[in-house]
């Protein structure tokens, strides 16, 4: 194991610092199955499963959560509210969308080489890169066993109303253009299940795709931090400082009330350009 972190890597949370590293300086998440002296990340320990559902212990660092829970999910368990895969805190959450290999690279996919046969996710299962993450936080969730697909005999949760989202792509918060483009790739999937349980089925999933996509952001940012998205850009917008500020004499000064934020990728203008 190495004795330093892995450079690259964004800031490692309080909480996961604890963590142990592996031979490529990540730090391995509380919940990774630990094989012959070294951790499989493909394979989690279910005794942690339960620990975390029953006593609100975080996935990733394995210490106790509170009241909200932040659950690293992809666009399609956003529409069925449903994931395997416990909560953890929300800045151990956006640790995960930001350094993860797995997550952050869209090309990256799950190696099946040598993986025991009984690791099988629960519930239905896709076996895909979603090339986009949500941080799904909320303080309701309850757990059931799936009657169909439930290889694992692991249970899966279904996931309330979020407090708040996050959506990240390529280690950075992810852009309209890139959500749309993973939602359309992986949403025939869950209507081809739908189909087969029949129309009941194809209306609630109509009903759920339309939930989540109020949880998009806006097409194109205009606000410091968002993501552009202007023809595919994927530059943070930033604000610039007033140069004239006045408000000394009479605030507020038309400098400090103007429009100052930009994209230093495109050279988009907030300046007279409506939203």
């Amino acid at each position: 194991m190495p004795a330093t972190l892995r450079e690259g890597l964004p800031p490692v949370p309080r909480r996961m610092q604890k963590l142990p590293l592996d031979d490529r300086g990540y730090p391995v998440p509380w919940f990774v199955e630990w094989v012959d002296g070294k951790p499989d990340f493909r394979i989690m320990d279910a005794r942690k499963l339960v620990k975390a559902v029953r006593f609100g212990s975080c996935w990733l660092c394995g210490e106790p959560l509170g009241r909200l829970r932040t659950y690293v999910i992809g666009p399609m368990c956003a529409i069925n509210r449903t994931t395997g895969e416990p909560g953890s805190h929300l800045e151990c959450a956006r640790f995960a969308a930001t350094a993860c290999p797995f997550l952050t690279l869209p090309k990256a996919q799950r190696r099946e080489a040598n993986l025991p046969e009984h690791e099988k996710a629960p519930g239905f299962h896709l076996n895909r890169n979603p090339g986009v993450s949500l941080l799904w936080t909320t303080d309701e969730f309850g757990t059931f066993m799936p009657h169909k697909g439930n290889q694992s005999g692991l249970p899966l949760i279904h996931l309330g109303k979020p407090k708040q989202v996050e959506w990240y792509a390529q280690g950075r918060a992810a852009s309209y253009d890139e959500i749309m483009e993973s939602i359309t790739s992986g949403l025939p999937n869950l209507q081809a299940v739908a189909e087969q349980e029949g129309l009941q089925a194809v209306m609630d999933l109509g009903k759920a795709t339309g939930e989540a996509m109020k949880l998009l952001p806006k097409p194109f940012g205009c606000e410091p931090g968002l993501v552009c998205g202007r023809n595919g850009c994927t530059g943070s917008i930033r604000e610039r400082p007033p140069e004239n500020c006045t408000c000394h004499i009479a605030p507020p000064c038309g400098d400090c009330t103007e429009n100052r934020t930009y994209c230093p990728v495109c050279g988009w203008e907030g300046k007279g350009d409506a939203p």
